[in-house]
């Protein structure tokens, strides 16, 4: 347990509990496709603010990590949000003040889907990965006349 504490508080990761919503088009009436758009923050002010920037003429489903559908929209407009309890207390309240412009639409919270090497393995981690690699690469390699040769060089073939 100290030890999970240490890591954390070394940064190893993110003490912050965000959760997402996958974001995935439908073909056709609530038939989720394989078409994946990114994740958003699962906030009822964030997916307010994706239902009403949503494209007018595509449908999209939000699922959690469960493989959960969160929400269905039509357009612009929610379809249907199958945890009645959630869209009466939390997301319809939020939702309708954007929709008749009594709150600003803020932009779209969307994951940071791609880090770079760099700040996932850190600065200094990154040039020795580097230098390692670049090191055993060179000692393993031959040259393309060398492959070559070892690829036609049949002698020890009997026939």
């Amino acid at each position: 347990m100290v030890a999970l504490f240490f890591y954390a508080k070394k940064g190893g990761f993110s003490m912050k509990n965000q959760s997402y919503l996958s974001v995935y088009k439908c073909n056709e009436f609530r038939v989720v496709s394989n078409e994946f758009i990114g994740r958003i923050e699962d906030t009822p002010e964030n997916i307010s603010a994706f239902v009403v920037s949503a494209d007018f003429n595509s449908n999209y489903a939000l699922v959690d990590d469960m493989d959960t559908v969160k929400v269905f929209t039509i357009g612009n407009f929610l379809d249907l949000v199958p945890d009645t309890e959630y869209l009466e207390k939390e997301l319809r309240p939020v939702l309708l003040q954007m929709q008749f412009g009594e709150t600003e639409v803020p932009n779209v919270k969307y994951e940071p889907i791609k880090k770079s090497l760099e700040e996932f393995l850190g600065e200094k981690d990154l040039q020795l990965a580097t230098e390692d690699t670049y090191k055993s690469m060179s000692e393993t390699s031959k040259s393309f006349e060398e492959i070559e040769q070892d690829e036609f060089n049949h002698d020890d073939i009997e026939i």
